[in-house]
């Protein structure tokens, strides 16, 4: 998987539950849930807001700023992200 993401849809959230390698040298975990997806600055620029929706409204809110940032010929795309921590519960005998 070469700049792969896997997303799966779990009780209301959208999970990245496989990244590749570049994926996540770029800063992207297993667990990660994208809550927004951004590209450009100010005037003419593409944001979706995405916390609860459903894989399908994440998946058209990324392809939408996939066509703008080429459309507009922008490198970047910009997601924010809810990282989910593993908590473990310890029993104070």
């Amino acid at each position: 998987m070469s700049g792969g993401l896997d997303l799966t849809e779990s009780n209301g959230f959208v999970l990245c539950t496989g990244v590749s390698q570049e994926t996540s040298d770029a800063g992207l975990q297993p667990l990660d849930t994208i809550v927004g997806v951004t590209v450009g600055e100010g005037e003419g620029s593409f944001h979706a807001d995405v916390p609860a929706k459903s894989l399908e409204d994440v998946a058209a809110a990324m392809h939408g700023a996939m066509d703008h940032a080429m459309a507009n010929k922008l490198e970047t795309i910009d997601l924010e992200l809810n990282r989910l921590i593993k908590g473990y519960f310890k029993d104070e005998d």
